[in-house]
């Protein structure tokens, strides 16, 4: 996992950080369908003034519901990145889940490049879903006026078995936020769309 930190850390440090000027709400809704069915994703942020972040996330794929609630910090890594360590509680509908989460979220953006990722890792406490790492979304897409071109990444590994997709990305800028369409395939091949809004 330490490896895997330091291999997306070194890929993301030309972008440059977010400010944290923005709105200092953030909501992100996702939906997507593969072959395993319907995947359902909703956040809430909110930053504070200084870098304190309070984070809420619903996770919900075929056979498996999930929040995630927890806390975090907005340190500017460099002048060119932005790097939010998040620690969550974590509990699920479904085989009596209970644990805890680390989250590592990067964002940057460059004159015409803008970068989004989140790696996290699920250490169980209870019931019997295993121990898992993820890396959701490695976004890295170029600015051509209010639209953005990029490529999309993902893995999941839990119990030895590791799943990955990959595959282009369009996102539509907005006032409000973005509309993002993914079409990514590996392991299996997904649909995404993804609307984000800051205020």
């Amino acid at each position: 996992m330490r490896a895997l930190i330091v291999a997306v850390l070194s890929a993301l440090a030309p972008a440059a950080a977010l400010g944290q000027a923005a709105p200092p709400n953030y909501v992100e809704l996702r939906a997507a369908r593969s072959g395993d069915g319907l995947y359902r994703y909703a956040e809430y942020s909110r930053y504070f003034a200084g870098g304190p972040v309070v984070d809420v996330v619903y996770f919900g794929v075929p056979g498996q519901n999930e929040l995630y609630a927890g806390a975090g910090y907005a340190v500017k890594a460099t002048p060119t990145l932005t790097v939010t360590p998040l620690v969550y509680g974590v509990v699920g509908r479904e085989n009596g889940e209970r644990g805890v989460a680390l989250g590592l979220l990067v964002l940057g953006s460059a004159p015409r490049w803008s970068v989004y990722s989140f790696l996290g890792y699920f250490e169980p406490l209870a019931g019997t879903v295993r121990r898992y790492l993820f890396l959701d979304s490695l976004d890295a897409t170029r600015k051509l006026g209010r639209w953005e071109l990029g490529a999309s990444a993902g893995l999941f590994h839990a119990a030895g078995d590791w799943s990955w997709l990959a595959g282009p990305v369009l996102v539509r800028n907005d006032r409000r936020g973005g509309w993002r369409l993914a079409l990514r395939g590996g392991s299996a091949f997904e649909v995404r769309l993804a609307r984000t809004l800051s205020f």
